[in-house]
């Protein structure tokens, strides 16, 4: 599955080519193998894309996350007879809503700081392209709602790694951005993706930088803003008709806080889409699951 948004070039080459190893491992030893929903692409690299295409060329089965996924490997030329079109798996994640407590009659806002863009991604030097400053965006919409909407306001990670040599790592960056507002608060650093997204169900709004905090926002209910740096997210969110998606790569700084305020201050109208949305993906998951009952049937 290639942690459903990896099997593309642009966190780094050699994570790209080491993911792809992994799946040649199937093709050495005679094995079928399917690839999972996932976003493929883009692949900048002349090694990663022909790599890949010989991957691709050769898996038996493949499932694709998002519309933009399928385009782009038509394109790459792959005449695959079983290429079909689901969702993420993440929306089946369960939670539990009874995990986390929170006595609060404000209206709670969880905002998943991604530490990868804080950092300006693993080079250091706004590595995915980004058409404003990230950190300015993040202090400026704490500000917005800390002071003049009087929120209870979350940090919330979803990517914890505490190694002290950890190449990505949302939580560390926290503490100091609350140092800097005083106001907001600091989810707890989560033992499992589970708990993390029994946590985001509590919210009455939520903003996230990392696919799979939007994921699990957006699957337990909670109007959902996804911050995006790539098309993993306009392909994903363009699949299920949800256009609540600031474009980090188009719009200034001013463009993308506008839409955060105005798309909160629609969040009612922003929850009827979500129950529009979900039945998109119930539908694509019952799909994915009845296909690959089929398929493991077939063995």
């Amino acid at each position: 599955v290639t942690l459903g948004d990896s099997f593309s070039d642009i966190y780094s080459i050699d994570q790209c080519l080491s993911n792809i190893r992994f799946k040649f491992l199937a093709e050495i030893f005679g094995r079928k193998y399917i690839l999972l929903p996932q976003t493929y692409g883009p692949f900048e690299d002349k090694k990663c894309r022909d790599r890949s295409i010989h991957i691709l060329n050769h898996a038996d089965y493949i499932f694709c996350r998002d519309k933009k996924s399928m385009e782009y490997i038509r394109a790459l030329g792959i005449k695959s007879t079983h290429l079909q079109l689901t969702t993420d798996m993440a929306f089946a994640l369960p939670y539990n809503e009874e995990k986390y407590t929170i006595d609060s009659n404000n209206i709670k806002i969880g905002i998943n700081v991604s530490g990868l863009l804080w950092k300006g991604g693993f080079e250091r030097k706004n590595q995915f392209g980004l058409s404003f400053d990230y950190r300015q965006f993040i202090y400026d919409i704490l500000t917005y709602f800390t002071d003049k909407v009087n929120a209870e306001v979350y940090l919330i990670p979803h990517v914890i790694d505490n190694a002290e040599s950890a190449r990505d790592d949302d939580y560390r960056y926290l503490k100091t951005i609350s140092e800097n507002n005083t106001f907001v608060k600091i989810a707890p650093a989560f033992s499992s993706p589970i708990d993390a997204k029994s946590f985001i169900s509590k919210m009455d709004f939520f903003i996230g930088s990392r696919m799979h905090a939007t994921i699990a926002s957006f699957s337990s209910g909670v109007p959902t803003v996804a911050v995006s740096y790539s098309r993993k997210f306009e392909g994903l969110f363009g699949s299920m008709n949800y256009p609540y998606v600031v474009h980090g790569n188009e719009e200034t700084i001013e463009e993308a806080e506008n839409h955060i305020i105005n798309w909160f201050n629609q969040r009612d109208i922003i929850k009827k889409q979500l129950l529009k949305s979900n039945s998109i993906i119930e539908n694509s998951l019952l799909f994915f699951e009845t296909e690959l009952t089929k398929i493991l049937e077939m063995e």
